[in-house]
């Protein structure tokens, strides 16, 4: 049999293995479905972007994602699947309304997770078979190893058991080249339209999918000839494109939306996350596949390609091998010349390589004499397989529990919600005791009250996530009083901006500090360029108990958490002043703010860099000041809140709610005249309000000043 040989026609793939090859894939990832629950720790954005759209604000239920990071069809299907759960719980009795089902996500959402995450698993399976199919198609026996090879490489498992994009848009390209290949074959019009419809599913399932056309232009050239292919490519291209745009209506409804988030995706893939900016990662890519394929398979995979492409020009030449190909090359370069590396990019590279792979192999066998060639093909079938099977088995053993989940278990039963804790990316997923990760109030009032009752028993915690900025720039336009204006950078590297939120005064209020090494060593790795975190860690490290430790091991997953326990020390208080921050600004960037900031003709003074400086900082640091502030003044710490509060009002003056934390906590520290001034200040920068806000701080005002009528003289 020849390089290129196929099957004969009416030689179809067999039904046992296809079948025991989707059972073992299903198998593996169904083995740990619930790794992590309840705490529900992974980014899965296709399921909480679509969970969004049910409209739990009041808005109403609505299509439009406002957010094109991905493209939509991988949340649609996710919102399809909740829309099943949802009926098929109010067919059971499960959910009396959709503010029960809202409800019992935000109580534990084990099943709602589960259900998601059977969209990997379905879609992984779809992918074995598509890998069996092509490969009987090929050579006879080929499919059988190279879809067990699929089933059971470790990146496939792991993410074929998650909510990611990926998956899906592996199994569309695959689907997409079987139709591309049965269409090179048998000229059936049918198949065209097929791969192509499947080349735009892939796309609208993750941008990079659109590279399904390449296979397909690719036997589009080689059956018709450059003339007309020179149709045929932009026929099936306007196509896919066609179907890209239906699974993703609000590209072109949403147009500037969609072109914000997918020029942010552009930049982050090529300036790197956290500022990892060492070049390309095709070294990285190619260990993570020899991870996952083994260093038998796929060196082999590679070389098949090569010699695919060395019989483009023979007639007898190897169309499937072409095809699988013109799939691995392209991923292989885009995702190798990101600066931005992950373990899902393996995804879609696998089920190519292990073809590529396995066909060359045994195109060396059948060089070994027919006597020993059934020996030497198992001998040579087991040691392809046997890595990726041994780390594969691993993968799907190992989720059982992760080191995130043990956090969060720990601090549920030994911390609970009278303990203030900062906790870094990458840490447990806590409830929070006040309105973060809490239902809307509709929906609570529309819950039945057994859905009540379970979401109130809860262990809450008064815990905020340090931000983390990984990609862009952070700058502040500045407008010229003669018109027009400029861009002023501050940041030139958005993430150089995260030295200020680990500056200490930030942590002295703190009880519990919880680091993760998915963070800490990312900063860890260069000390020149991230100062201010390792300073904050070798101080955590040098000066403050460890409380507990979680690290991998044998089924346990995940990053190392580090629980660092503050209560025992003898810490001063906050006391940084509203313009702390852009002490970590660069020379040049806090220079010309100054120079910008400065007023004609006066002294530049702190209030006219607040003014000039308002936008960063309600974008970057008001949200996270006002939390921690809530919090603290929920455990009457009253002084150490006041520099969150009174640097919010410095940037906004006529912040209402800021100014009446702040005036409470100085009243209860016996600061009433401080009090009212804070009061009276910001009534004065709120101007002519007649609204709630200014009524409450008005009727503030009156108690204070009452309450100082009525003391007794001398007092």
């Amino acid at each position: 049999m020849t390089a290129g040989a196929a099957v004969p026609e009416g030689g179809r793939p067999r039904a046992w293995p296809v079948l025991a090859l989707a059972a073992l894939a299903v198998a593996l990832r169904l083995w740990h479905l619930d790794h992590g629950l309840p705490w529900f720790e992974e980014e899965a954005l296709p399921f909480r972007k679509s969970f969004e759209l049910w409209g739990w604000d009041g808005t109403g239920h609505h299509w439009n994602p406002d957010y094109f990071h991905y493209p939509s069809l991988t949340l649609y299907l996710q919102h399809l699947i909740q829309g099943l759960h949802y009926l098929f719980g109010r067919a059971t009795g499960a959910f009396a309304s959709p503010a029960d089902y809202y409800l019992a996500f935000h109580t534990d959402p084990t099943v709602h997770v589960v259900v998601a995450r059977l969209l990997g698993v379905a879609a992984d399976a779809a992918t074995v078979v598509a890998a069996y199919v092509l490969g009987e198609k090929w050579r006879r026996g080929l499919g059988l190893v190279a879809g067990f090879a699929v089933a059971v490489a470790p990146a496939v498992v792991f993410h074929g058991r998650a909510i990611f994009t990926d998956t899906v848009m592996t199994a569309l390209v695959m689907w997409s080249v079987v139709a591309a290949v049965r269409w090179h074959g048998s000229g059936a019009r049918r198949h065209l339209i097929l791969a192509a419809v499947l080349a735009g599913l892939a796309a609208g399932a993750k941008y990079p999918g659109a590279l399904a056309l390449v296979p397909l232009a690719m036997l589009a050239l080689l059956r018709e000839g450059p003339r007309r292919a020179a149709l045929t490519i932009p026929v099936a291209a306007a196509l896919a494109g066609l179907v890209f745009l239906i699974t993703t209506p609000f590209a072109l409804l949403d147009t500037a939306a969609f072109l914000r988030d997918f020029g942010f995706e552009r930049e982050h893939m090529t300036a790197g996350h956290l500022g990892r900016t060492g070049g390309p990662v095709l070294v990285s890519l190619l260990a993570l596949l020899g991870r996952n394929l083994g260093w038998l398979l796929l060196p082999a995979g590679l070389l098949g390609a090569m010699a695919a492409l060395a019989s483009f020009k023979h007639p007898d030449r190897d169309v499937t091998g072409l095809a699988l190909t013109a799939v691995a090359l392209p991923f292989l370069a885009m995702f190798g010349s990101f600066t931005m590396f992950a373990d899902r990019y393996a995804v879609v590279l696998v089920p190519p390589l292990a073809l590529l792979g396995c066909a060359l192999g045994a195109r060396l066998l059948e060089r070994v004499p027919a006597s020993a060639r059934n020996a030497a093909t198992g001998l040579a079938v087991l040691a392809a397989l046997a890595w990726p099977t041994f780390t594969g088995l691993q993968i799907a053993a190992s989720g059982g529990l992760t080191t995130r989940q043990q956090a969060g278990d720990w601090l549920a039963a030994e911390v609970g919600p009278d303990h203030f804790i900062l906790t870094e990316e990458y840490g447990p997923n806590l409830l929070t005791h006040r309105h973060f990760n809490m239902p809307d109030a509709r929906q609570m009032e529309a819950a039945s009250i057994e859905r009540q009752e379970a979401f109130g028993n809860r262990v809450y915690h008064r815990a905020i996530t340090i931000p983390m900025l990984v990609s862009g720039s952070v700058g502040i336009f500045h407008r010229n009083p003669a018109g027009g204006g400029r861009e002023i950078p501050l940041w030139p590297d958005a993430w150089d901006f995260n030295a200020v939120y680990y500056d200490r005064q930030y942590f002295l209020a703190a009880d519990f500090v919880v680091l993760s090494s998915a963070m800490s060593d990312r900063y860890r790795e260069d000390h020149a360029r991230f100062p201010i975190q390792n300073a904050l860690y070798d101080w955590l490290a040098a000066e403050v108990p460890v409380a507990a430790e979680f690290a991998p091991s044998g089924r346990v997953s995940g990053p190392v958490i580090t629980i660092h326990d503050l209560r025992g020390l003898e810490l001063p208080l906050p006391g940084f002043g509203p313009l702390v921050w852009i002490g970590h600004m660069p020379d040049p960037a806090r220079r010309a703010v100054m120079a910008a900031a400065k007023p004609s003709g006066v002294e530049l003074r702190p209030e006219h860099l607040c003014a000039f400086l308002a936008s960063p900082f309600a974008r970057y640091l008001k949200g996270w000041y006002m939390q921690t502030a809530f919090y603290l003044s929920d455990l009457d710490r009253h002084r150490a809140s006041l520099p969150y509060l009174r640097a919010a009002l410095a940037f906004e003056p006529d912040h209402a709610l800021a100014a009446v934390m702040a005036a409470s906590a100085l009243s209860a520290t016996g600061r009433n005249d401080e009090a009212a001034a804070t009061l009276e200040s910001c009534l004065a920068a709120r101007g002519d309000a007649a609204d709630p806000p200014t009524r409450q701080l008005q009727g503030m005002l009156r108690q204070l000043r009452s309450a100082a009528s009525t003391e007794p003289s001398g007092n």
